[in-house]
């Protein structure tokens, strides 16, 4: 065997050592050439401790939030969105990690681009900096009943706009004032009485909210969306068109 081919050899096999590329090195050889190839090894789990992962309708958009416990060689997240569940997956955007932590790191990004329709799914593509990557899990937002806290000043009363537009395709918008904390049922129903889905069912805090509602999937007709507190029953009617 030729030194030169020797000292190239063994070159190879030290890089591929140092560079800890979660494969396999597999190197076969004749006379005249190497030739390398390589296996990922899935079993092995990336060095970054994600902690939570949260996404949330706001009025500029759909918030994401996240956290790291530690990270060890972090490039960086994709943000991945999709329409439809577990297909057609696509990045809109790339949030830099922090390296090497070993203290906790919260991240924020919002979606301003996010079409206002039905359920929307995210996830990170989490990549370090030799390339490798695992997925987070995948949370939702629902824009069929999304409800934002426009302002957390308290109002004076409890009050419930009619929707508008009305009628409307495909969506609508709904704005209510709580004076009060207080429990708060929302629930749709359709013309025959019939409970179409339950929006909200949950502790409210003083403030203004507005609730979307997003009918892109739904049938010509007319709908009723009732708010039901402790003392209070207030119904709106609703007229959607395609």
């Amino acid at each position: 065997m030729k030194p030169s081919f020797v000292a190239h050899l063994f070159f190879l096999i030290i890089f591929g050592l140092w560079t800890q590329d979660l494969c396999a090195l597999n190197i076969n050889s004749n006379s005249s050439h190497v030739i390398i190839s390589t296996t990922k090894n899935d079993s092995l789990t990336l060095p970054v401790e994600l902690i939570y992962f949260d996404a949330s309708v706001q009025p500029e958009g759909v918030l994401l939030k996240w956290g790291t416990a530690t990270e060890v060689n972090n490039f960086g997240f994709e943000i991945e969105r999709a329409y439809i569940a577990t297909t057609n997956w696509e990045t809109i955007d790339f949030v830099l990690g922090n390296g090497t932590s070993n203290i906790p790191i919260n991240y924020e990004y919002i979606d301003t681009t996010v079409l206002r329709t039905g359920i929307v799914y995210y996830r990170l593509k989490q990549v370090d900096v030799i390339g490798s990557f695992e997925y987070s899990k995948t949370d939702t937002v629902n824009f069929l009943s999304s409800i934002t806290l426009e302002n957390p000043d308290a109002p004076q009363e409890f009050l419930i706009s009619n929707n508008f537009p009305n009628p409307f395709n495909p969506s609508t918008k709904i704005n209510f004032q709580i004076p009060i904390q207080q429990s708060l049922k929302i629930n749709l129903y359709d013309i025959n009485g019939k409970l179409v889905k339950e929006i909200a069912a949950q502790e409210f805090l003083p403030g203004s909210y507005q609730l979307f509602l997003d009918f892109t999937n739904y049938s010509t007709g007319i709908y009723f969306v009732r708010f039901e507190s402790l003392k209070i029953v207030v119904t709106k009617q609703m007229t959607f068109v395609k």
